[in-house]
């Protein structure tokens, strides 16, 4: 500590002779027409350089007057508004812009599909580069990120100072590729070391173009389907009535696989709702009804189901207010008033995220209140407990609470 405080102290002692020599008088700049940063003294940007690729809009001319304009972004001549709008209903819009920044005009179907084709075998990293270089050094602020991986990814080129237009055009291919996964990657590990997150990698589907690629990595945060084995577990814990039929809802019902089972040979009905539209469509598959959007967006009925199947999200959100709230939680005390009273909860969360403030929802709204750790391997990747509970009317669940906190602290017990 000493050490530090005699560094840091010595910064401070320093510094104002670096103020006193390093100034250079604001004067200088303009007797020899330097520009000092982006902007000249007027606040008009400087011209760094030539390029027929991108251009920036940002003032308009009017009767020979300058002024603010809303400002337009051009690829080669393209403004970017209409290739976004162009590009509706294709899956391959960043590819297309792609080819249209490195070889100025836009591909045509054939051309498209053979550029596709070559981005996807390109799309792979070196061996141990994204546990080497992304996950041991994560960083906050994504454009860093990126800097430092596109700098190493330089070490294992054994070509990097050949300026051939050949072997330049190689590079760009090479780093188009790769980048969403530089990206998405980075924003995983930033999630898990700085955000105690869930980690998990998926490696990219060649059959998806690299944008949908990218946004189906990150769907996947925080979706974990449980698996069959487990499911066949808890459907030996249930009995159901005889003679009546009975209600089953799963608000993050995936593929609809775990609820379908639930009810496989059982007199009931089942509901399910997906935010993920090919999940969503799988799940029609599977169970009677299917709701495709968010949960937090439809409308359900209260009291009307015999059982609620939960696993949500593990991962956390910001509001609208801009608190941050924790999916596992903010799902749990909305589904609880669609399952009527004496219904069965199913709730399968990681075991660190029985927090005190979920136990607490759940001694307060649940009788008969049973948790139990998830087996072998599958505790292993995913660290999941089931928690079951009959809804009761609300309660001061205190005397509960201790016990089922502990579970959290310790899912061995």
């Amino acid at each position: 500590m000493d050490h530090l405080q005699n560094v840091l102290s010595y910064f401070d002692q320093q510094q104002p002779l670096c103020a006193e020599h390093d100034r250079i008088p604001k004067d200088l700049y303009r007797e020899f027409g330097v520009k000092a940063g982006l902007r000249d003294e007027t606040g008009k940007g400087v011209l760094a350089g030539l390029t027929n690729i991108s251009d920036i809009r940002a003032f308009q001319y009017v009767d020979g007057v300058k002024h603010p304009a809303d400002g337009q972004l051009l690829y080669r001549g393209y403004d970017v508004k209409a290739l976004i709008n162009g590009s509706r209903g294709s899956r391959f819009a960043f590819e297309e812009a792609g080819y249209l920044l490195l070889f100025g005009q836009l591909p045509t179907p054939e051309q498209q599909a053979e550029f596709t084709d070559i981005l996807s075998s390109c799309r792979t990293l070196p061996t141990n580069f994204t546990r080497d270089v992304i996950m041991k050094a994560p960083s906050r602020d994504m454009m860093n990120s990126l800097s430092r991986s596109v700098l190493t990814l330089a070490s294992y080129d054994d070509n990097v100072s050949d300026v051939s237009l050949a072997n330049v055009l190689r590079q760009c291919l090479m780093l188009i590729a790769v980048f969403p996964l530089l990206a998405v990657y980075g924003y995983h590990s930033y999630n898990h070391y700085e955000r105690d997150e869930s980690l998990y990698i998926h490696r990219p589907d060649d059959s998806l173009s690299a944008a949908l690629g990218h946004l189906a990595n990150l769907a996947k945060i925080g979706y974990y389907p449980t698996d069959p084995a487990h499911v066949a577990y808890l459907s030996q814990a249930l009995v159901f009535p005889e003679n009546s039929k009975i209600n089953l809802l799963d608000p993050c019902c995936g593929e609809g696989l775990a609820l379908e089972r639930i009810a496989q040979g059982q007199n009931c009905h089942t509901f399910g709702v997906e935010l993920d539209d090919s999940r969503a469509r799988q799940a029609c598959e599977h169970l009677e009804r299917v709701a495709m959007g968010s949960y937090f967006y439809s409308r359900i009925s209260h009291n009307a189901f015999q059982l609620l199947y939960l696993n949500p999200p593990y991962l956390s959100t910001i509001g609208a207010n801009g608190t941050r709230t924790r999916e596992e939680r903010r799902f749990l005390i909305e589904t609880i008033p669609h399952l009527a009273e004496h219904g069965v909860l199913i709730y399968i969360i990681p075991y660190y995220r029985l927090t005190p403030d979920i136990a607490r929802v759940l001694c307060d709204n649940f009788e008969k209140l049973s948790v139990y750790r998830f087996c072998g391997k599958e505790f292993t990747k995913f660290h999941q407990i089931a928690v079951l509970g009959c809804r009761i009317p609300r309660q001061d669940g205190s005397r509960l609470f201790e016990p089922c906190g502990n579970i959290g602290a310790n899912p061995y017990t």
